[in-house]
């Protein structure tokens, strides 16, 4: 049984076909290495943020054109709403945490107790990971189907 679900998923056609899907593919790839970074280096270290550069604006972005891409499957179409929330989710709290850190810092002036960071990244990484379980669900449907 488990060589006949290996030959499905290898005979099984690339499901992000788009040009545009495959650009946020590799934003995807790029939002993975950089949250593993930033996950590896401490917070004081300079690399810690330039690992959130990278991992935190791209996953949005890759978000919204993998989703589209997919979406362009009729096979997908029944879940369109939910995906689109995700997707969008991840803009929202990407917002919500720039504003934030914006709003923090231009009350105290620098990162410290006063700047309320803790809680809008953590809302921004459940709706990373909101966004990647809808997708992960719709394939498994789609691949049962």
């Amino acid at each position: 049984m488990g060589d006949q679900r290996r030959n499905t998923l290898c005979d099984h056609p690339a499901l992000v076909q788009s040009t545009a899907g495959k650009i946020g593919l590799v934003l995807l790839l790029i939002s993975t290495a950089g949250t593993a970074l930033a996950a590896i280096f401490d917070v004081r270290s300079s690399l810690h943020g330039l690992a959130a550069l990278l991992g935190i604006p791209t996953l949005p972005v890759a978000a919204m054109l993998i989703t589209v891409s997919l979406l362009k499957n009729p096979d997908w179409a029944p879940a369109q709403t939910g995906m689109l929330a995700a997707a969008n989710f991840t803009w929202i709290s990407l917002v919500l945490m720039f504003a934030a850190v914006f709003i923090g810092l231009a009350k105290v002036g620098e990162f410290g107790p006063g700047v309320y960071v803790g809680w809008p990244n953590r809302i921004l990484i459940v709706a990373y990971c909101v966004w990647m379980i809808a997708i992960a669900r719709q394939a498994l449907e789609t691949q049962a189907a």
